[in-house]
């Protein structure tokens, strides 16, 4: 089986800018309302807040491409030489006994999973979503909160490939360091960038089929917005670090993370053995 670990100056690199922190909370802050009281007591004692735009709400499926897109970019120019590990998936592995792509639970992938792929696969992804928005929604989680619902579902089962992927690879276990059910702990984990650099190719994919270019106003100020986010956070953290009663908040907050897909996607979609 591949050592699916990231190499040691990757890892110490994302740890000195605090990325799974910041990861966890970026996705967890989404999920507000979908926590119980006391995760959100433990999160607005670590400085966090709900997030404007919720898991699945119009302006999320943008802000996901995004924040995955600048770590992606930052990667690749600060590890040129490993640059192949940011390249992502040709697509994704369908095989569960594939010893490069382990599979924790083995099954055979899920049909609404496949039929998901292949319309991400093919050059009709044109056809599909009619903004950059909708294609990240429509990639990234099957919710579509309503107002007084906010577990509602879109009727599609193809949506939200990339929450049945990481739930695919997952293996809930609260000890495995490159859990990829765990937004706090899978950017260590090889398979969380072949996932996200699938992802992005699809969406480089849309907007060159879209005729977009890196210099329209709408891509250039999710980038920014972005990278913002990314250094506030850090800035953040970094406060929070000066005292020892705030560095326990911290820690309690990871121990959301451990329960984040659990929570989402429940054991009924979680490949079973």
């Amino acid at each position: 089986m591949a050592n699916l670990a990231m190499p040691q100056p990757i890892r110490d690199y994302m740890d000195a800018r605090m990325w799974s922190e910041h990861h966890l909370m970026w996705h967890s802050v989404r999920q507000w309302d979908l926590v119980s009281a006391s995760d959100q007591q433990t999160m607005t004692a670590a400085g966090w807040h709900r997030a404007g735009r919720q898991e699945g709400s119009v302006g999320n499926g943008m802000d996901f491409l995004a924040m995955h897109r600048v770590m992606l970019d930052e990667l690749r120019v600060a590890f040129p030489a490993q640059a192949q590990l940011f390249v992502g998936w040709a697509t994704p592995p369908t095989d569960p006994h594939d010893t490069d792509n382990p599979v924790p639970h083995p099954a055979p992938m899920p049909a609404n999973v496949t039929q998901a792929i292949a319309k991400l696969m093919s050059d009709g992804t044109l056809a599909l979503p009619a903004s950059q928005d909708l294609l990240g929604l429509y990639i990234e989680t099957p919710l579509r909160p309503l107002p007084g619902d906010p577990r509602h579902r879109s009727p599609d089962p193809t949506t939200g490939v990339h929450n049945s992927l990481h739930g695919r690879f997952a293996t809930d276990d609260l000890n495995d360091p490159l859990d990829m059910g765990d937004p706090g702990r899978n950017l260590n984990n090889q398979l969380f960038w072949r996932l996200h650099g699938w992802i992005d190719n699809r969406w480089s994919q849309y907007r060159h089929l879209k005729g977009q270019t890196d210099a329209d106003p709408d891509y250039v100020a999710a980038i920014q917005a972005a990278k913002d986010d990314m250094q506030m956070h850090h800035q953040h953290m970094n406060a929070l670090m000066l005292g020892a009663d705030q560095a326990k908040r911290v820690v309690d907050v990871r121990k959301l993370g451990h329960r984040f897909f659990t929570r989402l996607l429940g054991s009924s979609e979680r490949p079973a053995g």
